[in-house]
């Protein structure tokens, strides 16, 4: 799905699931307690346990989709309760974690792909011809 989420370096449309999302999440968490250079490092070594995104932050391994799911939405009600508001109205629309959030993927924040623009034959003619492709 490709969404707007802020990372440590400012706003990107990226496309992510939800191992991508909480692996965005943990970056970001790192880059505010250290630097963003060596976030990835203090992700790997992260020893907020009692987070429950704590043994998702890493992208990969075998992760059971339904605990994972579970893990994201108690994270959303931690973070809603100290922001003052439920999981469902939540405001913060560039987190990773937002399209997760209700334990389903949230479509209504998705960005549509553009349509690539492609070259009309009609630009290569020649003055006069009555053919794009008549050469004379």
């Amino acid at each position: 799905m490709r969404v707007q989420i802020k990372t440590m370096f400012g706003l990107i449309i990226k496309n992510i699931n939800s191992r991508k999302a909480i692996l965005i999440k943990c970056l970001n968490c790192a880059a505010e307690e250290f630097d963003k250079n060596s976030a990835l490092q203090h992700v790997e070594k992260c020893d907020f346990y009692d987070c429950p995104l704590f043994d998702f932050r890493k992208e990969r391994g075998y992760q059971d989709p339904q605990i994972r799911s579970k893990a994201i939405i108690e994270y959303c009600s931690l973070c809603g309760k100290v922001d003052g508001f439920m999981v469902g109205q939540c405001p913060h629309r560039t987190c990773s974690l937002f399209a997760y959030r209700l334990g389903k993927m949230d479509k209504s924040v998705e960005i549509p792909r553009l349509v690539k623009k492609y070259k009309c034959s009609l630009s290569k003619t020649r003055i006069g011809s009555s053919s794009p492709h008549s050469t004379k």
